[in-house]
């Protein structure tokens, strides 16, 4: 701790380092006599010539909070900024709840460590003591060992819930005091609500489901081979009315379901002819006809989603495949292809905040509106549910629409970026059929795709100036990772170290590429002790490895000039 009175070494205070900040805030507290009056144990004198001294010491505490706390939270003080006895309750009651989800989602860390490859079990027990602490300090007063119990039993019965019940556990970690009462008294609840939909399900299914579906013959669905495991011998379904099997096992059951919801997201009110896409009447677009699509306008989702893949003009490799949506006339962005979805979801208000949409609904349909104009519609049937207006078009049918208007540019890219003259010459000697201008507009003289593929590199033909000196120059760089790991270490990486003077190679092996900082250090001290020189210049190629905060300041503390290749230049780290 510096003697100054500003608070140097304390850590800016985030969401995950309170304890770490408070200890360090009250040795500063301590060290400058400030502490009660934090506490509010020291209150303000009566006597007058008293008072300037203690609200200098007033401010200093509040200046001290103020200047060790990040955006997120100065947020929260900015109307008590003055009085530190307030902020630091404030800061507390944030940071340091002592409620029982507080405590169960500490408990919660505590029980899921785990030990990092690259670290070793020092750092583990470290880390253990770390969450344990946090855990005892988020008690409140008078806890008992038979609280202790009852938390751990609640904890159990909380980490053993699937899935499918986490909106449960987050509406019980939300409760402010969690019993073993509550917990017990909520999945009753959740069992019965959960029965009652079931058994609603089934009735529906009973009552709405043809007789064709009961039937053994094949679907076109992919229906698993039945198992030992998923029978129940002697049970009668009380669906299909067959034996070894129980209504929730039954197949007949789950085609059944299937099929209605398919059927339901995808047949019309009304049937009319197929909509004719026309690209060149994008100026003045119509409105889609009345047969309804199988996009269902949904004010609650938040993105617009696809499960056929055959909707999408162009995909994108993410967790779920991201890119955009054509339909007739319209064009969705930014669409996320779900597999596994039963119902095509267009994310009205993501249109209304994204796209300029104007959303209007009445009791029969859904109209959206842009500058006044109308582009489609999306009738309200009899459930409350909206599907839009119109057919939607096919990846091959969208690839031969376009809304562009078919001016010189337009053909200049389709026909390869063939030079605009020859373009003229095709459209002048009428060369080509379908070649159709939609405008005379003169073509922009710069094409960037045309420039960028004529652009050469020239050869590196002047010979690179090499270093006299041992060390005066190290290149360094790191490959990997390999297939096969290295015996005995492990190792997936290799990191080449090569002095330019000698041409001496250093090929350490590494784990992971954490190592590399390491690696390096063990190199430096070994080379200069035995060459006696010391290291100038390091030359890297931009690697993450080589662009931490840690080997940037061990290289400025040892002295060692930066040096950084160009991109794609491999001629300039290395001979």
């Amino acid at each position: 701790m510096s003697n100054s009175k500003e608070p140097t070494s304390i850590p800016v205070l985030s969401k995950d380092n309170y304890p770490a900040w408070s200890r360090k805030m009250k040795a500063y507290f301590f060290l400058h006599n400030l502490y009660e009056l934090v506490l509010d144990e020291d209150p303000k004198p009566t006597e007058t010539a008293d008072q300037p001294k203690w609200i200098r010491r007033q401010r200093q505490a509040a200046a001290a909070i103020t200047m060790s706390i990040d955006k997120t939270n100065a947020i929260h003080i900015d109307d008590i900024s003055d009085n530190p006895v307030e902020m630091w309750k404030k800061l507390a009651s944030i940071h340091n709840n002592k409620s029982a989800g507080t405590r169960f989602n500490a408990m919660d860390s505590l029980f899921g460590v785990t030990k990092e490859d690259s670290k070793d079990l020092a750092e583990l027990m470290t880390r253990i003591n770390g969450l344990l602490q946090r855990v005892k300090q988020l008690r409140p007063m008078g806890y008992t060992i038979t609280d202790l119990d009852n938390e751990l039993a609640i904890m159990a019965m909380l980490r053993a819930l699937p899935d499918d019940y986490r909106h449960l556990r987050s509406s019980l970690l939300c409760q402010t005091n969690i019993t073993r009462e509550v917990i017990e008294e909520a999945f009753r609840a959740e069992d019965n609500h959960r029965r009652h939909e079931q058994q609603s399900q089934a009735t529906a299914l009973r009552v709405t489901t043809p007789n064709q579906y009961r039937t053994n013959g094949p679907s076109h669905h992919f229906r698993p081979k039945p198992s030992t495991t998923g029978r129940t011998p002697g049970a009668l379904c009380t669906f299909c009315g067959k034996k070894n099997h129980t209504e929730a096992q039954c197949f007949a059951k789950a085609d059944a379901s299937r099929r209605l919801k398919h059927k339901a997201a995808r047949v019309a009110d009304t049937s009319t002819g197929p909509v004719t896409a026309n690209a060149t009447s994008a100026s003045n677009p119509t409105l889609p006809s009345l047969a309804r699509s199988d996009l269902n306008a949904d004010t609650g989702a938040t993105r617009t989603m696809m499960s056929d893949k055959r909707y999408f003009t162009t995909l994108c490799p993410l967790p779920w495949i991201d890119g955009s949506f054509s339909s007739d006339l319209i064009t969705f962005p930014n669409v996320l292809f779900a597999p596994d979805l039963e119902s095509n979801l267009v994310s009205v208000l993501s249109m209304a905040r994204n796209q300029g949409y104007e959303i209007r609904i009445n009791s029969k349909q859904m109209e959206f509106y842009i500058d006044n104009k109308l582009r489609m519609t999306a009738r309200i049937d009899a459930n409350c549910v909206a599907y839009l207006d119109g057919q939607v078009l096919t990846s091959e049918k969208a690839n031969a629409a376009s809304t562009v208007k078919l001016d010189r540019s337009l053909w200049h890219r389709r026909l390869g970026h063939y030079h605009h003259e020859g373009v003229d010459t095709l459209i002048r000697q009428n060369l080509v059929r379908g070649l159709k201008l939609d405008s005379n507009a003169k073509p922009d003289p710069i094409c960037a795709p045309c420039i960028a593929g004529k652009q050469t590199r020239a050869p590196h033909t002047t010979p690179a100036t090499h270093a006299i000196t041992p060390l005066d120059r190290v290149f360094i760089d790191l490959k990997g990772p390999i297939n096969v790991e290295s015996i005995p270490h492990r190792a997936k990486y290799w990191m080449a170290m090569v002095d330019d003077a000698s041409n001496l190679v250093t090929l350490p092996l590494l784990h992971s590429k954490d190592g590399a900082l390491k690696a390096f250090c063990e190199f430096h001290k070994l080379a200069e002790n035995q060459t006696g020189q010391r290291l100038v210049h390091l030359r890297d190629d931009k690697g993450g490895e080589f662009s931490g905060k840690e080997f940037d300041q061990y290289c400025i503390s040892a002295g060692i000039t930066r040096e950084r290749t160009i991109v794609a230049t491999p001629e300039q780290n290395g001979r």
